[in-house]
């Protein structure tokens, strides 16, 4: 697996547990602060192929599209850049459509939205399921000292080739769990 691709297999896999607060109905939203408060919502909570999903992106702050950035995560193949849709009475709301395939990967899939608030950014997610989440714990004090590439590499590997599609990274050591 060339080393982008297994950047974007990783990414996907820690990053999807991150994204499971959308699919409860939770609706994550950035602290208002000073500057932008950002909201995003999904029509769904779970999809599958052929649906479409619409992602309802509230920015009222926002007036331009060059001030918003939104990605799209799809499971076990990365992130990209998706377009959204300002709406022409210039509420500072955004809409964006995705389009599930036939053959999509099953998992969480979820939109980021950000944009400028204040000195920093806000941001804002929504996420959706697709077929089934089949989640493990990984636990990094358990990686073999003198090929943890290799190890972690052989792991993901193994867990996707049965299916997996959602891995929790937890350090024991500190107790601390990074998602």
């Amino acid at each position: 697996m060339p080393s982008a691709a297994k950047l974007r297999f990783a990414i996907t896999f820690i990053l999807a547990s991150i994204l499971m607060a959308g699919c409860r109905g939770e609706r994550p939203r950035s602290a208002s602060g000073q500057g932008a408060a950002i909201e995003a919502v999904a029509s769904v909570r779970r999809a599958a192929p052929g649906d479409k999903v619409v992602v309802r992106i509230k920015a009222p702050a926002l007036r331009k599209a060059a001030d918003l950035r939104a990605d799209l995560l799809v499971p076990g193949r990365g992130v990209r850049s998706l377009a959204v849709r300002p709406d022409p009475a210039g509420t500072g709301e955004w809409t964006a459509d995705i389009d599930i395939p036939g053959q999509a990967p099953e998992g969480f899939y979820a939109v980021t939205v950000s944009g400028p608030a204040g000195k920093g950014r806000a941001a804002a997610k929504a996420s959706w399921l697709v077929g089934r989440a089949i989640g493990d714990f990984f636990i990094t004090s358990g990686v073999d000292a003198s090929d943890p590439a290799g190890d972690i590499e052989r792991c993901l590997r193994g867990f996707m080739n049965i299916g997996g599609n959602l891995v929790v990274v937890h350090d024991n050591i500190n107790g601390r769990a990074w998602y």
